[in-house]
């Protein structure tokens, strides 16, 4: 089993997020915004960082990166589409889904949490500035509404009427369609 520790601030409330192993307390990081609090929560409950992943390379889910490295022994994922990693409990796989940029992924958690990045909020889609982006972010969030629907989301801002959502609710919304 696993534990999300969500963090909100940072340039426009964004969710920085913790999750770990409940039994080895091994973690990893995704878009580290808010290191500080992040570190102090880490260390409060003797949790280990062991990885770090940023769902895309803008500033406002980046600029943590070199806060926790040079605090910790965690080591900077760059995950490629599909690909799977193991951490304890932690069964972690990467989805590319570009569109609000070329290198956005979204990280699924043993098929129970989805961090969605600026890719999927809750009641909305990241911003594009193309055509072709546009095209790119439609196809990616058609292809994460193909998960299982009590999938849990998790986005990398707070713009919506809740922190979270599922797949269910935001199939339902089809705003990501209009």
């Amino acid at each position: 089993m696993f534990k999300v520790k969500a963090f909100k601030g940072g340039y426009d409330s964004n969710f920085a997020y913790l999750i770990y192993d409940e039994h080895s307390h091994k973690a990893i990081v995704i878009d580290p915004i808010i290191p500080e609090a992040i570190l102090s929560f880490a260390e409060e409950h003797a949790i280990h960082i062991v990885y770090i992943i940023n769902t895309h390379s803008h500033f406002d889910h980046t600029s943590g990166n070199e806060t926790i490295l040079k605090s910790t022994k965690a080591k900077l994922l760059n995950l490629k589409d599909s690909e799977e990693i193991t951490l304890d409990s932690l069964k972690i796989k990467a989805i590319h889904t570009p569109g609000h940029t070329e290198d956005s992924f979204c990280i699924l958690i043993n098929n129970k949490a989805l961090f969605t990045g600026d890719t999927l909020f809750v009641n909305g889609i990241g911003i594009t500035h193309s055509a072709k982006e546009e095209e790119q972010e439609l196809g990616s969030i058609r292809k994460l509404m193909l998960l299982d629907e009590s999938i849990i989301i998790y986005p990398g801002h707070d713009y919506g009427k809740t922190e979270t959502s599922t797949i269910r609710k935001e199939k339902e919304s089809r705003l990501f369609l209009e």
